[in-house]
């Protein structure tokens, strides 16, 4: 009888659901060739199995409410956003071995700083030396001294090519010692796409361009999502210092994300497999004035994390806010 019962109540909501969408299928063709790339009839085709198939994603209407204006400004209605979760499933599904953090973070390059002194002082003979097609990033800091000193971020790759240049040349200089690795949480933010983001693949279609590439890679202010030591005043102030104007932290919350622990004490957010089935993670927000403050975050953070794009939620209203937040990406055993 449970059985039945359970039957029941599936074709009962299968048959709601096809209530729902019966009279804008029209609305729903233009929606889903403009949002998913397809052509008319294959959106057509796509939406009538959709309709017809009583195991398709549904989300409740509690949940179509809370993030109803962010995906609505996105251009999907309640329908095509609960097909773009079964085409992220299907996604996840056809991987035929799933990566962990451990493995994902295994294949990352590994990053160094580059000293800016001696014969490599100038960025174009190092862009030169390393063979690459742009001059690479330089950041500024200081020796023991306090004395300022640059530095520029290299891949492995160009750090060989660069200790190949040395060796060719006559040189009295120590390279090694002006080669640090470098311990930043990564930041590198597509410019095309939503990539990366939390709790989605950023690279498929419906996430490319318009809003979906905010913020920019390069965006100032900005606001960040923090749900671990950095939500405590005393801790953020004593990281950006007095670059920081003002410590004002908004009790927010995002989608997309699990939050775990690492080394027993610290907290790791991940991906959530599926963002619609992902519960809210609460923690605050906060304005970044400059890539100066945001340089001493990722310091804060290190490598054991990146910076990703995601959805903030401010909890004392309906102001939704482009932002970004720190992903766990570290190797460490992750615990509940």
């Amino acid at each position: 009888m449970d059985q039945i019962q359970n039957e029941l109540e599936l074709m009962a909501q299968g048959a709601a659901t096809i209530c729902q969408y019966a009279t804008s299928k029209s609305d729903a063709v233009e929606r889903w060739v403009k949002l998913f790339g397809y052509a008319r009839a294959e959106a057509e085709s796509k939406i009538e199995r959709r309709r017809e198939d009583i195991n398709s994603t549904t989300i409740s209407m509690e949940h179509w409410d809370m993030i109803r204006e962010e995906k609505e400004a996105e251009g999907h209605d309640k329908e095509s956003y609960e097909h773009s979760i079964d085409l992220l499933k299907h996604r996840q599904h056809s991987s035929q071995t799933p990566k962990s953090t451990a493995a994902v973070a295994q294949k990352r390059p590994a990053r160094f700083l580059l000293k800016l002194e001696g014969p490599l002082q100038d960025i174009k003979t190092v862009q030169e030396a390393a063979s690459l097609s742009c001059p690479p990033k330089i950041r500024q800091g200081s020796d023991d001294s306090g004395r300022p000193v640059r530095f520029c971020q290299i891949d492995s790759v160009a750090r060989d090519k660069i200790i190949n240049f040395v060796a060719g040349k006559a040189w009295a200089y120590d390279l090694t010692s002006n080669l640090l690795p470098d311990r930043t949480a990564e930041k590198n933010l597509s410019p095309t796409s939503a990539y990366p983001m939390l709790g989605i693949d950023g690279m498929l279609p419906q996430f490319r361009g318009g809003d979906h590439v905010l913020p920019r890679d390069n965006q100032y202010p900005v606001w960040y999502f923090f749900y671990g030591t950095l939500a405590q005043p005393k801790v953020l102030q004593s990281v950006c210092g007095e670059e920081q104007p003002t410590w004002n932290l908004h009790i927010s919350y995002i989608f997309g994300g699990d939050l775990k622990t690492w080394g027993r004490k610290y907290k790791a957010l991940v991906d959530h497999e599926g963002y619609a089935e992902s519960k809210a993670v609460y923690g605050f927000s906060y304005l970044v004035v400059s890539e100066e403050v945001e340089l001493a975050l990722r310091v804060y953070e290190t490598e054991k994390y990146e910076v990703v794009r995601c959805t903030i939620h401010l909890a004392s209203g309906r102001r939704i806010m482009k932002g970004l937040t720190f992903k766990f990406v570290g190797d460490e055993v992750l615990e509940p």
